[in-house]
Formats: C-alpha cells, structure tokens, sequence
C-alpha cells in the first residue's frame, strides 16, 4: 500500500518496540526524509475467526484499493494458504 501497512504477527516484545525497529530501520535505508507518522494503530485478535477475517481483509485490501500491483498472494502462495 503506497501510504499505510498492514501487518499480522505474534509479538515476543511490546509492539512499540517492533514498531520502533521497523521505522528505524526503514527510515534509515530510504535515506532523508520523513517517512512515517508518529503514532500507529494497533488491535488484539482475540479469536480465530478474527484471526482469519483479519488476515483475508489484509490479504484483500490492495486489489480492493484498485491496486493489484501490489498483490503479494502470488510471492508466498504456501505461506499465505496456511493462515488462511
């Protein structure tokens, strides 16, 4: 998605902090510039029926955004049959 990121993961740390090591690092191999916000917004999945809408909605969301370019299904097909 060319201006947020959707991410579905299992937290061994608090999310600030891998939230902090993945704008650090990204910020810093994009180079200058101000690349991302202050804040970001994050959920509890608390079941697996959740688990599953949320994933088929991230899987989903760029082609329903008119942007299948960015499909990423076709570079992890066997991963992405798992979670589903």
């Amino acid at each position: 998605m060319p201006d947020h990121l959707h991410v579905v993961f299992i937290p061994r740390v608090p999310v600030a902090a891998v939230v902090r090591a993945w704008k650090t690092v990204s910020a810093h191999r994009l180079g200058n510039g101000t690349w991302w916000q202050g804040d970001y917004f994050d959920r509890l999945i608390r079941d697996t029926r959740e688990l599953a809408t949320t994933i088929e909605y991230v899987m989903n969301n760029p082609e329903s955004a008119g942007l299948a370019a960015w499909d990423v299904r076709r570079l992890y097909p066997d991963v992405i049959a798992k979670c589903l």
